[in-house]
């Protein structure tokens, strides 16, 4: 699992493309690209509240 406190604040999504019909597959500055983002998934994320930091 991610730990947010070990995550530098200038990490910013890099590419992004469609996987198929149902997700985004994102690659972000640090070099990882990991993982496929679902629209539901993407979607509960947008309504999370965001701490500030």
């Amino acid at each position: 699992m991610l730990d947010p406190a070990t995550m530098p604040l200038d990490v910013v999504p890099a590419r992004i493309w469609s996987v198929g019909n149902y997700a985004l597959g994102i690659a972000f500055s640090d070099g990882h690209n990991s993982g496929i983002y679902t629209f539901p998934a993407l979607r509960e994320i947008e309504s999370a509240e965001i701490e500030d930091v």
